[in-house]
């Protein structure tokens, strides 16, 4: 097994990292942002370009984004707080434009679309409505201070029509978040879990047992580890690609799923190897659970061919923080008792055992 430390910084760093690599396109998008502007001023527009409110605008924004960028080069705060800050800053920077270009009713007012996507993908359906509405109030803000304060129906009206397509925008990223994200969930599941019996996998396993322990070590509370080994499992059928192996693994599955509390987790670590995590639970208990972990997989008759088969089980109990205060020490306690149960119950060196046929 990995160190505890490295599985606790996988679990952890995913959403850390993907969220940080989204500060870091939008970031890019505003650099962007400013160039275009820059260009389209110069070209479009040179007696605005040099006007002193543009050239405070666009001073204040380039001062935004060099501390931004700080922010982002020194990893200060968290990766979603420099999300909401980047997409506010932009907001601000596509209102302030406007409103000093006067150039609110026309091209100009689709650069809204760029905080309404970026929110869409950077920080969630949520979010998206929340940069929605705040692009709306100052859009209405701008067409109330450009009518003198004193704004008509048919102004206000035009603004929103004008604000339509981004509103249609909003609306399909929101359809189009919900799939992104049932996708997501899926190919997660798929990436977490053992293709034969559905439990959780090695990796997935390491990840949540170092988020478990973490927790418990912050808050004081106890669990147990249980490692389970199908013994004898070449005569069941010798790999888990032969029909009695899979059926081995999956009646011991089936069994594991039949005795665990719904909050505790299962995971299938090899070929005949499966692990229980126990939460909040001391050794005596999980003591218990191991021989009924045992005595029900050795109650399901198994049949091979024209056999009937009966599966017995090695069961390994450690418990935190009696037999190890780490992952690693735990894990080795608890593969070492179920060695030592296997080793327990061979029969002894030149005892010839006969299995009735």
């Amino acid at each position: 097994m990995p160190a505890a430390d490295t599985a606790a910084n996988t679990a952890v760093d995913i959403d850390r990292l993907e969220a940080a690599g989204l500060a870091r396109s939008v970031y890019g998008v505003q650099i962007l942002l400013a160039l275009v502007v820059v260009l389209y001023l110069l070209l479009a527009q040179p007696v605005a370009f040099g006007a002193p409110g543009v050239a405070l605008m666009l001073g204040a924004y380039a001062s935004a984004l060099a501390l931004l960028g700080v922010s982002l080069a020194l990893g200060l705060g968290s990766a979603r707080l420099r999300l909401a800050l980047e997409l506010a800053c932009m907001i601000v920077f596509i209102t302030a434009l406007l409103a000093i270009t006067g150039m609110h009713a026309q091209g100009l007012a689709n650069l809204y679309f760029l905080p309404i996507v970026a929110s869409a993908f950077a920080l969630g359906r949520t979010s998206l409505l929340i940069t929605a509405l705040f692009v709306t109030l100052a859009y209405v803000a701008l067409t109330v201070f450009d009518a003198g304060m004193a704004p008509s129906a048919a102004v206000l009206g035009a603004a929103l029509l004008q604000l339509l397509p981004l509103w249609l925008v909003t609306a399909l990223s929101v359809l189009l978040l919900a799939q992104l994200r049932a996708a997501r969930a899926r190919i997660q599941a798929l990436a977490d879990s053992d293709a034969l019996t559905g439990l959780l996998n090695a990796r997935a396993f390491e990840r949540f047992l170092a988020r478990e322990h973490d927790s418990a070590q912050r808050y004081q509370r106890r669990y147990s580890l249980l490692m389970v080994s199908i013994e004898d499992f070449r005569r069941l059928g010798g790999s888990d690609t032969s029909v009695g192996g899979m059926q081995a693994v999956r009646l011991v599955s089936d069994a594991l799923l039949r005795v665990v509390r719904t909050s505790d987790a299962l995971s299938r670590l090899g070929e005949h190897r499966f692990a229980v995590f126990l939460a909040e639970t001391p050794r005596d208990i999980a003591e218990t659970v191991a021989q009924r972990i045992r005595n029900v997989v050795f109650a399901t008759t198994l049949r091979i061919g024209a056999q009937m088969q009966r599966v017995q089980v090695s069961v390994g109990v450690a418990s935190y923080p009696d037999d190890g205060t780490d992952v690693p020490a735990l894990l080795a306690a608890a593969e070492h008792a179920m060695q030592n149960e296997a080793q327990l119950r061979k029969p002894p060196p030149g005892k010839i055992t006969v299995r009735k046929r």
